[in-house]
């Protein structure tokens, strides 16, 4: 698939919303992961847009940033038919990489509080 095909493919899923089909979701990691971009930007958003089809499928990521998805594949075609150029691709890979980061675990609540409350003293 070209990068205007993946980019159709992506906008296409927006009417899915949220039950994004897993297996066309695969395979649209699969054909970012075969694209095969000439600068080093372009080859890293590529990687990244696949990275996070990967947590769409797992279901870790929110339904609410696939216009970020979208955004990006565009900006991917673009890239690729000259129109933009590495400062975009970065700009497209942060956010992407925001969605595809795993989630951090929560801390766990604190059993006790860090001071007594008998010892907190009021100031005049």
């Amino acid at each position: 698939m070209t990068a205007d095909q993946l980019e159709a493919a992506l906008t296409e899923l927006v009417g899915a919303l949220p039950d994004l089909p897993e297996d066309r979701l695969r395979a649209l990691a699969a054909a970012y992961r075969a694209l095969a971009p000439a600068t080093p930007a372009a080859a890293a958003l590529a990687g990244a847009l696949a990275a996070v089809l990967d947590r769409y499928v797992e279901g870790a990521a929110p339904p609410e940033g696939w216009a970020l998805v979208a955004s990006a594949g565009h900006t991917l075609a673009q890239a690729l038919a000259g129109g933009v150029g590495a400062p975009a691709l970065d700009a497209a890979r942060f956010e992407i990489d925001s969605l595809a980061a795993p989630a951090s675990p929560r801390p766990a609540a604190a059993a006790t509080p860090d001071v007594p409350a008998a010892s907190l003293r009021r100031r005049t």
